[in-house]
């Protein structure tokens, strides 16, 4: 859609590290998903200034609702003009920088 659109510099946000990874990695071969991969090394390649960043899977909570109700659809492509009733307290919360809580393990470290 960036493509068709004539979008020259784009941010790309996901919450799959493995992904961006190995996105920023050409020499990353994993015979399960290497042609994913190179389908996306090539639409990258028509966009001029492209970054792929890692976000945390709570700060994509939109993205991942859009997501979950995308499974549903029964078209293959839908343009949404306006957030789904179902995620408007997500957008709307997305929209206004509301925080969400992230548990994170603290190592041990022993002296």
């Amino acid at each position: 859609m960036a493509c068709s659109l004539n979008i020259s510099s784009l941010i790309v946000e996901l919450d799959a590290k493995c992904i961006v990874d190995a996105l920023g990695n050409p020499d990353y071969v994993n015979n399960a998903v290497s042609p994913i991969l190179d389908d996306c090394r090539l639409l990258v390649t028509r966009i001029p200034q492209i970054q792929f960043k890692h976000c945390y899977h709570q700060a994509n909570r939109c993205a991942d609702s859009l997501a979950r109700m995308s499974c549903y659809l029964e078209v293959d492509f839908s343009f949404l003009s306006s957030p789904p009733v179902d995620i408007l307290s997500v957008f709307e919360d997305d929209c206004n920088g509301v925080l969400c809580s992230r548990l994170c393990s603290i190592p041990i470290v022993s002296s």
